[in-house]
């Protein structure tokens, strides 16, 4: 009997974080298809020469928090994309999102749209963002993202 009810509070636990997870992931398709469908499209694929695609792009891992400030900052300025040039500006979307909304919105995209081959193996090196992560961002100083960007490019190409 002891066993069964160790089971079954193993069980129960088991699929709580299971529905955290799922509800996060919902929490981000919601933020996503709210905020971000007009310019990255429904699928991701973005709109050549204006708004980058977010499907199978490595960009989203050059650092953890990378992808997060580009949504608390915008990002403003030519850059290459998966081989496109895009010169656009993403404005910044930190005074309408809450910290958890940021957070799931990037988990959602880094996990959708073919990114999640491209996250780097060890969830150890890039575990999920959390809000805690974001809110600690909003405090930052320098808030230019193309620049920060670019530095990250340079030191994945070495």
């Amino acid at each position: 009997m002891r066993l069964r009810v160790l089971a079954f509070a193993f069980a129960a636990q088991f699929d709580l974080a299971c529905l955290s997870a799922h509800a996060q992931q919902a929490a981000g398709c919601a933020v996503f298809n709210v905020q971000c469908v007009a310019c990255h499209q429904v699928d991701g694929q973005g709109v050549p020469g204006s708004f980058p695609q977010l499907a199978h792009n490595p960009d989203l891992f050059l650092a953890r928090d990378f992808p997060a400030r580009v949504v608390l900052f915008g990002m403003e300025g030519t850059i290459v994309a998966n081989g496109q040039t895009i010169q656009g500006a993403m404005p910044p979307l930190g005074n309408v999102l809450s910290d958890e909304e940021i957070a799931a919105v990037v988990n959602y995209v880094c996990s959708s749209f073919g990114n999640a081959a491209l996250a780097p193996k060890a969830t150890k090196t890039m575990p999920p963002l959390d809000a805690a992560t974001v809110a600690a961002l909003r405090k930052l100083a320098d808030t230019d993202v193309h620049a920060y960007r670019e530095t990250l490019k340079g030191r994945a190409k070495k």
